[in-house]
C-alpha cells in the first residue's frame, strides 16, 4: 500500500494531522530533531513507530488495523509526549470513531478494521 492509498482508505487529513510524522515515510521533521539530545529521541521515536505501522508501506509493520484501531480507540495513541509540540494531532472522540459500537461510527476504528 502506498502512503496515497493510506490516506484515502483512512480518512486522509486524520491519518495525515495524527499519525504520518511517526507512522510513514512522510516524516515532517521538526527543528529540534536536528539537535541532540532531542534527535536521539525523535529519531528513536519514528523508528519505533515504522516498526510497528507504517502507512507509506502498509505490510512492513506489526500491527493489524483491529490493534491500530484499538491504540486509537483508546487513546494510547498518538503518545501523549506529541501532544506537546502537535496539538493539531489531539482527535476526538468523533474522529476515533468512539464509541466503537456507536451505530454510525464512521471514524478510525471502522476504517482500520476493515483493512484487516
Amino acid at each position: 500500500m502506498t502512503a496515497g492509498q493510506g490516506r484515502g482508505l483512512l480518512g486522509g487529513l486524520l491519518a495525515k494531522r495524527a499519525c504520518f510524522d511517526c507512522h510513514s515515510n512522510e516524516t515532517v521533521w521538526p527543528w529540534y530533531a536536528h539537535v541532540a539530545p532531542m534527535k536521539w529521541l525523535v529519531v528513536h521515536d519514528v523508528e519505533e513507530g515504522r516498526a510497528v505501522i507504517n502507512f507509506s508501506d502498509w505490510h512492513s509493520g506489526d500491527m493489524s488495523g483491529r490493534e491500530a484501531a484499538r491504540e486509537i480507540s483508546s487513546s494510547r495513541m498518538p503518545l501523549p509526549q506529541y501532544f506537546m509540540m502537535h496539538p493539531e494531532a489531539r482527535l476526538t472522540d468523533a474522529e476515533k470513531g468512539q464509541p466503537p459500537s456507536h451505530p454510525g461510527a464512521s471514524g478510525w476504528n471502522a476504517r482500520l478494521q476493515q483493512m484487516l
